[in-house]
């Protein structure tokens, strides 16, 4: 079966009544692999996210978890069930070189950089380490009590990433709008004390919805939410690397 076909089916899987018997399916037919990353993440996570920690400690930088891994900390103490990586978060004026010259000294690989206006509009990061995935997004101010990140799609006509960089020249940001506090406190993650934002519960609140303490098993990333958004068409996330 061909990448397209792959797409094409993936496109129809987010069809609100296809993703209710979603959990069935994918035990048959699993063509990105996500029970793969997900057993990866259940197996290796806790050690990547204790190393992780310990990597972001011993260089200064701060960061928080965010997304669906602040969720599975606050909600679960641990990884929510369907996760299949790491999501954390970093102030806009984090030194990426720096970043990256950490990780990598320490084993982790760059997968992917997506930066839209030099990273002066956005910017978002994939590493990876012994097949887990972190996911480092960074916010940035949007008002006196609001910050934004972007998440990435392709832009409309064009079904995968691949596809939207060779038409566009890149991906479409959407600019997510969201209570998001530079203070951080920290919960227990298993075994861990890990790093969240001092606003937890309102973030997961705009973020997913007043309901957010029940899991949702039709949850298709990057659905929005109760999150205020943007899709910035005038905008474009250009791979640095």
């Amino acid at each position: 079966m061909n990448q397209r076909l792959f797409d094409t089916l993936r496109k129809i899987g987010n069809l609100p009544l296809i993703r209710l018997i979603k959990p069935t399916v994918s035990k048959l037919f699993d063509p990105y692999g996500e029970k793969k990353r997900n057993k990866l993440l259940h197996e290796n996570g806790i050690r990547i996210l204790d190393d992780f920690n310990a990597v972001m400690s011993r260089s200064g930088i701060n960061y928080s978890l965010i997304f669906g891994t602040l969720l599975g900390a606050v909600r679960e103490h641990g990884f929510i069930k369907h996760d299949l990586d790491i999501d954390v978060a970093v102030w806009k004026d984090t030194d990426h070189k720096y970043i990256q010259a950490q990780l990598i000294s320490n084993g982790y690989t760059l997968k992917s950089r997506y930066e839209v206006d030099n990273g002066n509009f956005g910017r978002e990061e994939t590493y990876i380490k012994d097949g887990v995935s972190i996911d480092i997004f960074y916010f940035y101010p949007y008002n006196d009590t609001l910050a934004y990140t972007i998440v990435l799609v392709p832009f409309d006509g064009n079904d995968t990433f691949e596809e939207s960089i060779r038409s566009k020249g890149g991906l479409m940001p959407i600019q997510l709008i969201l209570p998001f506090s530079q203070k951080t406190k920290t919960a227990s993650f298993h075994n861990l004390s890990l790093p969240i934002i001092e606003n937890d519960i309102e973030f997961l609140e705009a973020r997913y919805g007043e309901n957010w303490r029940i899991p949702d098993p039709t949850f298709v990333y990057p659905k929005m939410g109760d999150a205020k958004c943007a899709y910035r068409s005038d905008k474009l996330a250009i791979k640095i690397a």
